[in-house]
């Protein structure tokens, strides 16, 4: 017998099991290098700053990382706390830049009703601990490498900020790095679990990629190629990103015409990405190093964007923040200041009240409540109407008032500078010449409308889940967009233009006004969307008369054990129309609404 044959097996077993054993121990090693104890407190410290924008709130917190060293951050969040936890996300920059320039640029996103956290690596920003310590770390790879590895277990500790808080949803947590903090936030998503998404913007992918990067920054920084590789590979993205939970979702961007990391080394991520983890979405920014400056900015804040709302389950993001950078803050808080009379009424079954109530910049509202003096319609649904360019709040009263009549309380008030609101003669229409003007005129009012909720439900007529809003053209866009930032409508009713499209979101003021103003506006498809989160957007259409509800349903509860059929024939009957089956259609589906939308059979 020849025993060479069983020796040369035993041998191959031996490598095989050695071979193995140093790639799990290569893949583990690195891994235990960002454990740390949860158990330490976060002794979070907090103190609130000026906001750049309205409709937001800047905190400026420190809390405790693992090795004790104090982590200090920026919160942006919306001014109004939210009723349920929402999407967060946790923002990290690139080497020697400042979290805090970047509170300004990620406020309109945390308007929209994302909370953001904004932090910096080690030695970046106000955590360098005297001045040339950041520069001097570059010129040791081992320091190099420490930086890296101690800023993904800051990172870890900010997921426990997050956690304590209530306005964030711990199952829709999304870390956002730029350059060294995309190399940072690149580890992060793949050690830890509570990562729901990521977007990775133009990271170095290995040692001699981050070595020219750093080099045309900094002349002398690593030195020798061969210390950076040995010290610096192991934490990199060529390393860590195919260990990124392949149901996570992923963005990797490069830049066309990047200056500081080679193009060729982010190819080669690319590259990887399709080999290891087909499916990271990658995209390539037209501009350089920089995502967020120069003339491709806007393109690659769209992309992050829509990234973000497809995969956290968030509104349109671009859409809100459009707007959001023309509303002034909302603060439900203030006193309403309310003031009434009562009016003739024009009906024996309808009770008229004047009211004038305070906005939250201060700006009084007036408005017609028409209240029924008979029998409430089921489910305690309540109303507010706003009609378009040209509309007066008494005009639309008269309209609205067989559905009081039919037991539903309505509030009718005017847009800014529409009706007795204009301004010094400038009406809404006349604004349209002015689209920062007009922009402003219909922010405003989408606070406007928050504030009519708030003073319905200070009545005690309305069930919170009873609030619908009915806008006409220009004030549809204020309806969608009060319901996208109210979770207390549960219907949107849009009386729109003649197209029989929707439109491109608006994202910015100057934007949101030109296609609002349009002659013939029709409802982005995503404000639809926005607008349909919490309950049903319903469509009417000029020309023809056309009914579109963005639900897929057509059978609704419109109260206790009934099931109602919502016609859309009914519901487009012809302006003026009082007869019993056009009340019954509204009245339908704003009982639908108030029971919250629920799908049942007959």
């Amino acid at each position: 017998m020849n025993v060479r044959w069983p020796v040369l097996a035993a041998l191959a077993a031996l490598c095989l099991g050695l071979a193995a054993l140093l790639v799990t121990r290569g893949d583990e090693q690195p891994a235990e290098s960002f454990r740390y104890n949860r158990d330490r407190p976060l002794d979070i410290s907090r103190k609130k700053t000026e906001a750049p924008v309205a409709g937001v709130r800047v905190d400026q917190l420190t809390f405790s990382s693992a090795d004790g060293q104090r982590v200090p951050a920026r919160l942006i969040r919306p001014a109004a706390a939210p009723s349920e936890p929402q999407a967060c996300l946790i923002f990290m920059n690139g080497y020697g830049t400042n979290s805090a320039d970047s509170v300004a640029p990620l406020a309109s996103v945390a308007a929209a009703g994302v909370p953001v956290l904004l932090m910096d690596a080690r030695l970046n920003g106000e955590r360098e601990p005297r001045p040339g310590a950041r520069a001097e770390s570059i010129l040791d790879p081992a320091k190099t490498a420490a930086v890296l590895r101690a800023s993904v277990v800051d990172v870890r500790r900010a997921l426990d900020v997050l956690g304590t808080d209530e306005a964030c949803d711990p199952a829709r947590i999304a870390v956002i790095g730029v350059s060294q903090g995309a190399i940072i936030m690149t580890m992060v998503a793949a050690t830890d679990r509570r990562v729901a998404a990521s977007a990775l913007l133009m990271p170095s992918p290995d040692a001699r990629s981050a070595r020219t990067a750093l080099r045309r920054i900094q002349p002398g920084a690593l030195e020798n190629l061969g210390d950076a590789k040995r010290e610096l590979d192991p934490w990199l993205p060529m390393r860590w990103l195919p260990r990124i939970d392949h149901a996570k979702p992923v963005l990797l961007m490069r830049g066309a015409t990047d200056q500081i990391v080679p193009i060729e080394a982010s190819k080669a991520l690319f590259d990887l990405a399709r080999r290891k983890r087909p499916q990271t979405t990658l995209r390539v920014s037209p501009g350089g190093h920089d995502p967020f400056g120069g003339p491709a900015a806007p393109a690659v804040a769209r992309q992050i964007l829509s990234f973000l709302s497809t995969n956290l389950n968030v509104d349109n993001l671009e859409a809100i923040s459009g707007l959001a950078a023309a509303m002034p803050a909302y603060r439900p808080r203030d006193p309403l200041r309310v003031r009434q009379r009562t009016l003739r009424s024009p009906s024996p079954s309808v009770g008229l009240e004047r009211v004038r109530f305070s906005s939250s910049d201060g700006a009084r509202v007036p408005a017609l409540l028409l209240l029924p003096r008979g029998k409430r319609a089921a489910g305690r649904s309540c109303l507010i109407a706003m009609g378009g360019s040209g509309t007066s709040a008494p005009e639309l009263a008269k309209a609205v008032g067989p559905l009081t009549q039919a037991g539903i309380p309505a509030l009718v008030l005017d847009a800014r500078l529409n009706g007795e609101r204009r301004s010094k003669g400038t009406s809404l229409a006349e604004a349209a010449r002015d689209p920062l003007l007009a922009a402003a005129a219909i922010g405003g009012s989408v606070v406007d409308v928050r504030r009519a909720i708030d003073y319905l439900q200070s009545t005690g007529r309305c069930s919170r889940g009873g609030i619908a809003l009915a806008g006409v053209t220009e004030a549809g866009y204020v309806m969608l967009a009060a319901a996208g930032t109210d979770d207390r409508v549960r219907t949107t009713i849009v009386l729109s233009g003649a197209g029989a499209q929707t439109t491109k979101a608006p994202a910015k003021p100057e934007a949101v006004a030109r296609v609002a103003m349009s002659r013939d506006p029709t409802p982005p498809a995503s404000w639809l969307r926005q607008g349909a989160r919490d309950g049903g957007v319903l469509v009417v259409r000029a020309t023809p008369r056309q009914l579109i509800p963005i639900p897929g349903r057509s059978r609704y509860t419109i109260g206790a054990g009934k099931c109602g059929l919502l016609e859309p024939a009914q519901l487009s009957a012809q302006a003026g129309d009082t007869g019993a089956g056009l009340l019954t259609a509204w009245t339908r589906v704003l009982a639908a609404g108030a029971a919250g939308w629920r799908s049942c059979r007959s």
